[in-house]
């Protein structure tokens, strides 16, 4: 008896992970530290949130400067992996400096 619930909690947990799966285009609301990875003139913006790291795709290098060590709030969509880490990258609609302001 025991054996049959925990393999039915085992399939009913594996489904509800796999039904999160975040697929390409799906819209993203990221809040995290902007910093800049990589070394000039190939650096690139990535957004940490404590638990996940995000790459940005189209933030421009003025505005990824400005904002390097600050609180963002991303909006955007998921797009295909960059960069020599393979990182998760989101395609950036907006990027704002939220109230929070400087990360520690």
């Amino acid at each position: 008896m025991l054996r049959n619930f925990l393999l039915a909690a085992f399939v009913l947990f594996a489904g509800v992970a796999c039904a999160w799966t975040a697929h390409r285009g799906d819209r993203v609301d990221l809040r995290g530290t902007l910093t800049l990875r990589g070394n000039e003139p190939f650096t690139y913006p990535v957004v940490t949130n404590g638990k996940n790291i995000w790459q940005l795709v189209g933030v421009d290098r003025a505005t990824a400067a400005r904002l390097q060590n600050r609180v963002v709030h991303v909006t955007g969509r998921l797009a295909e992996t960059a960069g020599p880490d393979r990182l998760p990258a989101v395609q950036v609609n907006s990027v704002t400096a939220t109230d929070e302001g400087t990360a520690r």
